[in-house]
């Protein structure tokens, strides 16, 4: 075998081997780009979450926990459905809302 057939063969071989590479890179570089997004919608969908399990206290403090920050009230929930309810009746039910 001639050595430019030898060569050939090798310069083959090696561009084969940066196909593959670069087939590699991109298969990463997509995996990486889905696990970014997927933690950005994770994030983001924690964040609405927190958004709407937000309830307004008589006083207007907004509030995400079981007592109002800043006057200790609970939050007014519904006798009927057991959801908190910003409003003077439940959008369910109807029913006038509690205070625990």
């Amino acid at each position: 075998m001639s050595l430019n057939n030898k060569l050939n063969r090798t310069l083959n071989q090696v561009n084969r081997t940066m196909a593959t590479v670069s087939r590699g890179q991109t298969v990463v570089r997509n995996v990486t780009n889905q696990a970014q997004q997927a933690k950005r919608q994770r994030a983001e969908n924690a964040a609405q979450q927190a958004e709407e399990d937000a309830w307004q206290c008589a006083c207007g403090q907004m509030n995400q926990t079981n007592f109002c920050g800043e006057c200790g009230k609970s939050p007014a929930v519904c006798p009927n459905c057991d959801i908190i309810v910003d409003s003077k009746f439940c959008p369910d039910c109807g029913a006038a809302p509690t205070t625990g």
